[in-house]
């Protein structure tokens, strides 16, 4: 399933990690990976830039919720907006 469509990190999500060095306490996420997140659906996670990767790092607590289920989008689309 992983596509690449370009180099890793690729360009949109180098200007981003740039941007975080410049506003944000260092070492807060780039040893986690060089890339930004754009979107995520199951196990596939979508960069900035196009790129299609196995998603390898999720949170052991949401694991068994599994990813963007539509009851719970739902739920917090709903509480968001009390």
């Amino acid at each position: 399933m992983p596509d690449l469509v370009g180099p890793l990190p690729g360009p949109r999500s180098r200007a981003v990690r740039a941007r975080e060095h410049r506003v944000l306490y260092r070492g807060t996420s780039e040893h986690l990976a060089p890339i930004v997140l754009a979107r995520k659906s199951g196990f596939v996670v979508e960069d900035l830039d196009g790129n299609l990767l196995l998603d390898m790092a999720s949170a052991s607590a949401s694991v068994p919720l599994g990813a963007c289920h539509p009851r719970l989008v739902e739920a917090a689309i709903t509480a968001l907006r009390r």
